[in-house]
């Protein structure tokens, strides 16, 4: 919350980028605040299909500032719009224009693609980083270290 106050002491648009991203850097702190929660999660399916509806949401935001951000928009809104509340509405947001400006379908179709190649990219990073660590003998070389500690009595 006082990181909250601190962004607002100043104005700011949070640049160019797409929407404004000021709680990037709480975000890893917000995902450890997440943890008990976990527990709640498994008590209901709805719960948890709603959970998961909301995180495919966000991905979905995400993958589209990643994949659709031209300054399209920029040139589009006049420059007072930049300090007037109107930059700040959901009806003049990166998301409602990309959505006005290629369609739901355009829309959700370059996401789902540029979301195939990041994963398979992530999979694929992963994949040799977990072969050049076996390879090299690393992971076992942990997992012999951590049963070597079970084993000590404490």
């Amino acid at each position: 919350m006082s990181y909250i106050m601190l962004l607002g002491k100043w104005h700011g648009t949070g640049g160019w980028c797409f929407g404004p991203r000021l709680l990037v850097d709480v975000t890893p702190l917000l995902v450890l605040l997440m943890i008990p929660a976990f527990k709640w999660l498994g008590r209901g399916r709805i719960v948890l299909v709603a959970f998961g509806v909301l995180v495919a949401i966000s991905i979905a935001v995400q993958l589209a500032g990643l994949t659709m951000f031209d300054f399209g928009r920029f040139r589009l809104l006049p420059a007072d719009r930049y300090e007037d509340p109107a930059f700040w509405s959901i009806r003049h947001s990166e998301l409602a224009f990309y959505l006005d400006r290629f369609g739901v379908g355009g829309f959700l179709g370059r996401i789902l693609g540029q979301g195939a190649v990041s994963g398979t990219l992530a999979l694929f990073v992963t994949g040799g980083s977990l072969y050049l660590l076996r390879r090299r003998r690393l992971l076992e070389q942990q997992r012999e270290e951590t049963e070597h500690l079970r084993e000590k009595p404490v």
